[in-house]
């Protein structure tokens, strides 16, 4: 809520309209608290991975990290900010259609016909930033090879680890981003 008084702008109103979104919502079943704006953090983190890359992320520090991408935000062309707006579509669309009610849920991995864990942020993070560079087509066709790539990662210890606790260090950002990426140029090139 303090990041979208202090950057009120383009940014802010994007985040809004993405939170508010078909694809966000049905991708994460509307279970981000939009109040509170668990939502438009999420979407913030997103945004951040994606322009700023998981590399840059050096300090732990995520506060001030989101802060930075809302600020390339408010700066980018409507041209860019449509276009990170296509990716974000098309990274919910890819989540949905691969896991459906258990996208970005460590519950994808072991009952994905039961119930369904609570969403996990930081596996949002890695499969939505992640997955946006993939191609729809070649998600559909390698789609089999893709959920077992995610579902062997999320049972290894360390990537559970990673995406458990201590989620904004820096050593579990580098690992989880560092895995899946390796994780998944094996199925999707």
């Amino acid at each position: 809520q303090m990041r979208n008084c202090l950057y009120i702008g383009v940014a802010t109103l994007w985040l809004r309209d993405a939170a508010k979104s078909e694809e966000f919502q049905r991708a994460t079943g509307g279970s981000l608290d939009s109040d509170k704006m668990r939502d438009r953090e999420a979407i913030n983190r997103f945004c951040a991975f994606s322009i700023l890359g998981w590399a840059h992320y050096h300090s732990g520090d995520m506060d001030s990290f989101l802060a930075e991408a809302l600020e390339r935000m408010n700066t980018m062309s409507s041209g860019q900010s449509a276009e990170l707006r296509a990716k974000f579509d098309r990274t919910m669309r890819i989540n949905f259609s691969l896991f459906d009610r258990h996208a970005f849920r460590k519950s994808l991995a072991s009952n994905p016909s039961g119930d369904r864990s609570v969403l996990n942020i930081a596996l949002f993070d890695v499969c939505s930033v992640i997955l946006a560079r993939a191609d729809e087509t070649v998600v559909r066709t390698r789609a089999d090879a893709i959920r077992a790539a995610i579902r062997s990662l999320i049972q290894d210890e360390l990537f559970r680890h990673a995406i458990t606790y201590s989620t904004n260090s820096r050593k579990q950002v580098e690992k989880r981003f560092s895995e899946m990426e390796k994780k998944l140029s094996e199925v999707i090139s």
